[in-house]
């Protein structure tokens, strides 16, 4: 998981994520990095006491943000110790989790927030938590697609990444790469989650770290993600070029959930991204398909409906806990697939 200010973790563990991480030939301080007015989608999520970011979550509908259902436990004692959140600048309780989620484990790890007020004056991407078309016989985003990921958190570069505990400046970042990888998880209660992997890789060298042997050069924005990323979202463009797209136009596809330690540091190059998706999400496109969070906003908390998960048979290890995945991903890197995903770290942790 990617929160900030926690202990990470690597896909022989997964660690959370955080801010996002770019490549050695920007600054973190970029204009192309930092993010003033592309994304104002995607919102912080605060402490209510201490007033600090700890995750990245992203509105989907004026009362409604989707973030990671991790960001609300403990990565230790897997206990929830968030119940009230504060999220553009607005306190509310009405924090709803997927059903059938395990703390920690990754499928299923989502959480919708419900807002006292509307958000009405930005912009808003797609939600398509699933396979194109939402069908079980259809395919997957493929390999190869450049994507957006977008955070709050911890910042540095590819071979000067952050720690899990800083530096944090609290502001919205955002990065390219490419989809590597489709591969399921599971847990106790769901059978089969599919998760989305990317790599973070180097431009000046694309061939250093290339686990899916992808035949596209990394692109010039190329990042990770780290703590505090937790949460935040995936993007697509099937419009067009991913740096033509407005807002409106890009497609979310996933949540962050954490990282694969790949390279020689977490967090920097090497490492691998774990997003996420919810195969056959039942919601439609446009503001009537969230009903279940408006009225959530009204205290109806049952949102059971809105999750209709696709289940395969898949064998699966259950994932140890917090404190074995650093250990778990130092030993087994460059795997295949389905072993990438029994490394992965939480972004937000």
């Amino acid at each position: 998981m990617l929160l900030a200010g926690s202990a990470a973790f690597v896909l022989a563990s997964v660690a959370p994520a955080s801010a996002i991480v770019i490549n050695d030939a920007f600054s973190p301080f970029s204009p192309s990095v930092v993010d003033v007015n592309q994304f104002p989608n995607v919102l912080s999520l605060n402490s209510i006491t201490t007033e600090d970011l700890f995750c990245t979550g992203t509105l989907i509908s004026p009362r409604v943000v989707v973030t990671a259902a991790h960001c609300f436990f403990d990565p230790t004692t897997k206990q929830r110790v968030v119940n009230t959140v504060s999220v553009g600048g607005q306190t509310t309780s009405n924090i709803s989790l997927a059903p059938g989620y395990v703390p920690l484990d990754i499928p299923a790890d989502l959480a919708v927030i419900a807002l006292p007020n509307a958000i009405t004056n930005v912009p808003r991407s797609a939600l398509q938590l699933g396979q194109l078309g939402g069908g079980p016989k259809e395919t997957p985003v493929p390999n190869e697609t450049p994507i957006y990921i977008v955070g709050y958190g911890n910042y540095g570069t590819g071979t000067n990444p952050p720690t899990p505990d800083g530096p944090n400046d609290g502001q919205r970042r955002k990065a390219q790469t490419n989809i590597g990888g489709y591969s399921p998880q599971s847990s106790p209660t769901i059978e089969s989650q599919n998760v989305y992997l990317s790599q973070f890789r180097d431009p000046a060298n694309p061939n250093r770290f290339n686990d899916f042997n992808l035949s596209t050069p990394p692109p010039m924005l190329q990042g990770g993600v780290a703590s505090g990323d937790s949460g935040g979202p995936t993007f697509y463009c099937p419009a067009g070029p991913l740096d033509k797209c407005t807002t409106p136009q890009l497609v979310q596809i996933g949540v962050t959930f954490g990282v694969l330690q790949f390279g020689p540091k977490l967090f920097g190059y090497g490492d691998v991204t774990v997003t996420v998706c919810h195969p056959y999400l039942s919601w439609a496109r446009g503001d009537d398909q969230y009903e279940f969070g408006e009225r959530q906003a009204g205290r109806e908390r049952n949102i059971g409906h809105a999750f209709s998960l696709h289940e395969r048979r898949s064998a699966q290890r259950r994932w140890d806990d917090h404190r074995a995945w650093r250990h778990l991903g130092s030993q087994r890197r460059r795997r295949s697939c389905s072993r990438h995903c029994e490394r992965t770290r939480h972004a937000d942790h």
